[in-house]
């Protein structure tokens, strides 16, 4: 599937909303607890996961790719989240294996971030977070 989206892609540079109708070989998707104050590292909420695993699947993934430069922002590549037709499966895209469907992508030329106003956010040291455990979290 990434291999397909990649060649779909007409630039690295632009931001894209990307959204998958179709039928699924296989699905892996992971799901992680509700969280509460003081909020853990993701990395550490990642680790106690919930995976499902589901074939022969129609459903729809729905997420953003985002460019390299991003990185700090935003963790580069493809962030999808999987919803099944009949609503009772999903969860963030770990792995999948189309058989058939439709994929739509929209460039996004525009960017708009909204910024938390509280104590909490502006003490935070994001430059904390090693690059492992956001790969690790993410995939």
């Amino acid at each position: 599937m990434q291999a397909v989206l990649n060649d779909l892609l007409p630039s690295q540079n632009m931001f894209y909303a990307i959204k998958v109708e179709g039928t699924f070989a296989y699905i892996k998707t992971r799901s992680v607890q509700k969280q509460t104050e003081p909020y853990p590292p993701l990395v550490e909420v990642t680790s106690a996961q919930t995976v499902f695993e589901f074939n022969d699947v129609e459903g729809t993934l729905v997420g953003f790719w985002c460019p390299e430069y991003s990185d700090g922002i935003n963790l580069p590549g493809y962030h999808l989240h999987f919803i099944s037709d009949d609503f009772t499966m999903g969860g963030h895209l770990l792995e999948c294996s189309m058989k058939a469907g439709t994929i739509l992508i929209d460039t996004t030329t525009e960017y708009h971030m909204l910024l938390p106003e509280n104590e909490h956010f502006a003490q935070t040291n994001f430059n904390s977070v090693p690059e492992e455990d956001k790969q690790k979290a993410e995939k």
